[in-house]
């Protein structure tokens, strides 16, 4: 059953949303949310956080490739006798891997940096960002400024990867 234009476009809006809305408006909506539901803040609220952020960066990703997959060649494959599992092992993997790599290294880039929605949905728990800014708030001591480098360095060779497999063509 295929959607009608309009319902894939209000999909397309919804997974966009988070891209435009600031991420103080998202840590205070996702935190009451979560309190609402009863759910304990830990690490996994916080990964549902920054899973929230980086799905729009991975929706224009895969899009971007999807739109220029020629669905022919998997019906070829069909028609010679590959099963479902076989055409997606073989056929659409390879050509839509590029994309998937460098959607999973800008949402490694983004939720590196992402502290906002972090200090909301992280509850008692710590990553390397809240453990930067409570070191910061006692004052700035050389390790603070070495795990700065090494996050810069990460998102700036995660972002280089990113854009090289996205425009890797197969």
């Amino acid at each position: 059953r295929r959607f009608r234009p309009r319902t894939q476009e209000a999909i397309a809006y919804a997974a966009l949303a988070p891209a435009i809305v600031p991420a103080l408006v998202i840590a205070i909506a996702l935190a009451i949310f979560l309190d609402a539901v009863g759910m304990m803040l830990s690490l996994q609220t916080a990964a549902i956080g920054h899973v929230l952020i980086a799905l729009p960066f991975v929706f224009l990703t895969m899009r971007a490739r999807l739109e220029s997959f020629d669905g022919s060649v998997l019906e070829a494959a069909w028609d010679l006798g590959a099963s479902r599992s076989r055409a997606f092992r073989d056929i659409t993997l390879p050509l839509v891997r590029p994309a998937i790599l460098g959607a999973a290294l800008i949402s490694i880039a983004l939720s590196l940096d992402e502290f906002v929605i972090t200090s909301f949905t992280i509850g008692g728990d710590q990553t390397l960002p809240v453990l930067i800014w409570s070191k910061m708030r006692r004052g700035v001591d050389p390790s603070v400024n070495a795990l700065a480098t090494l996050i810069l360095f990460g998102t700036l060779i995660a972002g280089m990867l990113s854009y090289r497999f996205s425009r890797l063509r197969l």
